[in-house]
């Protein structure tokens, strides 16, 4: 077990591929960026704003790691995963529409 933790930090510390350590800090500043991002929006906005920006963002990250990254495989981006972000952008932008409701007054 030790020995690989004793590897794990040595890839980290770019044994190997000299840029790992400026690939694990830009992940690590995007992931605070976003996380402040994601705050400040949930202190500004409505709850239907916030689960919008949610749902796109996560297909969003999931479509990065289908490009040729450093230290990553690529991935397969599913067709049905796009099926379905359409299905819930549309049900959350339906459901923040107010110009469908009735209003009382």
């Amino acid at each position: 077990m030790a020995s690989r933790r004793q590897a794990g930090w040595h890839q980290l510390l770019g044994a190997e591929i000299p840029a790992t350590p400026w690939i694990a800090l830009t992940y690590w500043a995007c992931n605070v960026i976003f996380s402040l991002s994601a705050l400040r929006l949930v202190r500004r906005a409505s709850a239907a704003t916030v689960v919008l920006t949610n749902v796109v963002a996560l297909p969003m990250s999931a479509l990065i790691f289908c490009f040729p990254l450093p230290l990553l495989e690529r991935q397969h981006f599913r067709s049905h995963f796009a099926v379905s972000l359409l299905l819930v952008v549309a049900g959350n932008l339906l459901y923040g529409s107010t110009s469908w409701r009735r209003r009382t007054a």
